[in-house]
């Protein structure tokens, strides 16, 4: 894939909401999960955790905790940041290194649904947060530690659903981005 392919793929990627009732392989599940596994982290320490899931009563479980779509999913997988391997955390520079398990686990989220589009697989990164009011419930029932904290749920699937770029809108916001301008504070000299 060269570049200008690659930016299409970014560009044209949306969020799938809408499953068709087809498993997904454990072994594209496993290359997704892989793909996290080979994102940047801060301070090299790989504190990203997956959990995947493909059994009914854990997307069920998932649907009647968060979000009631999720449900439909065929298979997701968890990510959480295992914060016992991050002693900076612990550090007299705490302000300056404790976003980065959020930062990691993003880029792996990222990572995860790029490689998705690629096998032409639909996928959606949920929020999930310490905050939530089911975020005990969840940790309790993936078996989670103290020092484990959850950072998203990606959904996995293959698409029951068009999702038209021009028109299409989430939370009252057109998903169509701007010009390129709109986005950059400062214009470069090229």
């Amino acid at each position: 894939m060269n570049d200008k392919e690659l930016l299409k793929l970014i560009k044209s990627r949306r969020s799938v909401r809408k499953y068709k009732s087809v498993s997904v392989s454990k072994n594209d599940l496993l290359d997704l999960v892989e793909s996290g596994v080979y994102s940047p982290s801060g301070s090299n320490t790989q504190c990203y955790r997956f959990i995947i899931l493909d059994k009914k009563e854990d997307l069920d479980f998932l649907g009647k905790t968060k979000l009631s779509w999720m449900h439909n999913s065929p298979s997701a997988i968890l990510i959480y940041a295992d914060l016992s391997v991050c002693p900076y955390l612990r550090s007299t520079r705490k302000e300056v290194f404790d976003k980065l398990p959020y930062q990691d686990c993003a880029m792996a989220m990222q990572n995860i649904i790029l490689l998705a589009e690629t096998k032409g697989l639909g996928s959606c990164v949920v929020h999930l947060s310490e905050q939530w009011k089911t975020a005990n419930l969840i940790k309790q029932y993936f078996d989670l530690k103290e020092t484990d904290e959850l950072m998203g749920v990606i959904t996995i699937g293959y698409s029951d659903e068009e999702v038209d770029y021009n028109t299409t809108t989430h939370a009252g916001r057109n998903i169509k981005r701007k010009d390129l301008e709109y986005y950059i504070k400062k214009d470069i000299s090229i």
